[in-house]
C-alpha cells in the first residue's frame, strides 16, 4: 500500500487536512482526486459538532476513490465548543462515530479511534492494535498537542505503516495528520 497526505481549502475557504492508504502506485491519483474533490464543494457553515463531523464524512466518503482502503481528514473550525472535526476509517464501510473501541476495516487494517480526540489506522494484528488502544486511553486526557505527538511516537515504536488523525475543532481540537510507511512520513498540521 502506498499512503498520501493533502492539504486542500473547500469553496467556502475551509481548510481540510487529509491522510490515506491506497493500493500501490495510486498515490498521485488519491492527491489530485481529494484535492479537487475539496476544491468544488462547500461545508456547511455549523457549529454543532455531530454535524461537523457527519458533512466532513459525507465530503470525504463522497470523493473517495475505489483504490483507498482507508482515510482520515481534519478540519478546525473556530468557535465549536465541544471538541471534534476528525474522522477516520474505511470509506467504503459502514460510517459510525468513533467509539473507543478496535475495528478491523479489512486489508490487515485496524482502527483505533476515540470521540472527541484523536484515531488511528494501523497495519498489524488485533494484539497491536490491543495496545494501541491501551496506550491511547492513557494519553486522551493530556492536552491535545501533547497527548497526540506522544500517540504518534508510540505507533512509531510499534509499527511502520499507519495514518493518525486529531479532531482539529472545539476546545483543545488540533487539525493534524500523519501518515507512515516505512522511512517515509508524513506530517500536516494547521
Amino acid at each position: 500500500m502506498d499512503i498520501f497526505t493533502v492539504r486542500a481549502v473547500t469553496k467556502n475557504g475551509k481548510i481540510i487536512l487529509i491522510c490515506g492508504m491506497c493500493r500501490d502506485g495510486y498515490k498521485m491519483q488519491c492527491v489530485n482526486l481529494y484535492k479537487n474533490g475539496v476544491k468544488s464543494a462547500a461545508l456547511p457553515e455549523t457549529l454543532d459538532e455531530y454535524f461537523l463531523d457527519y458533512s466532513l464524512m459525507q465530503l470525504i466518503v463522497n470523493i473517495s476513490p475505489k483504490c483507498v482502503v482507508a482515510v482520515g481528514a481534519s478540519i478546525g473550525v473556530p468557535n465549536v465548543v465541544q471538541r471534534s472535526g476528525g474522522i477516520i476509517g474505511n470509506p467504503f464501510s459502514k460510517v459510525q462515530s468513533a467509539e473507543d473501541e478496535i475495528e478491523e476495516i479489512g486489508h490487515g487494517l485496524f482502527e483505533v479511534a476515540f470521540a472527541g480526540k484523536f484515531g488511528a489506522v494501523l497495519k498489524g494484528n488485533r494484539l497491536k492494535a490491543e495496545k494501541v488502544k491501551k496506550e491511547f486511553e492513557k494519553l486522551i486526557f493530556l492536552n491535545s498537542r501533547v497527548g497526540l505527538k506522544k500517540a504518534v511516537g508510540f505507533l512509531d515504536k510499534l509499527t511502520d505503516e499507519y495514518i493518525f488523525v486529531s479532531d482539529g475543532s472545539g476546545e483543545g481540537g488540533y487539525p493534524y495528520i500523519c501518515a507512515r510507511k516505512g522511512e517515509i512520513k508524513e506530517e500536516l498540521s494547521d
